[in-house]
């Protein structure tokens, strides 16, 4: 089963999207824990991304990629 959320906010003239998206076993346990975060300017151009993986432990992220400017950085 997979379930996604979005959240959406405006700061500082900057528009923000959250989305969560849960996956979950069959037996309902949490599999994975993605957070995917998109910010836009005035115009509605995509000025930075961060997809955060949790895997089955929130607090803790496997891997982090963040987009900023045309360019991508991948963190572990």
């Amino acid at each position: 089963m997979e379930e996604m959320e979005y959240e959406g906010s405006i700061s500082q003239g900057k528009k923000i999207l959250h989305l969560h998206s849960r996956s979950y076993r069959s037996t309902e346990e949490l599999e994975s824990h993605d957070i995917l975060t998109y910010q836009y300017d005035d115009k509605g151009r995509l000025i930075a991304f961060i997809a955060k993986n949790a895997g089955t432990d929130p607090t803790t992220w496997r891997k982090t990629l963040e987009y900023d400017a045309n360019q991508i950085i991948v963190k572990s």
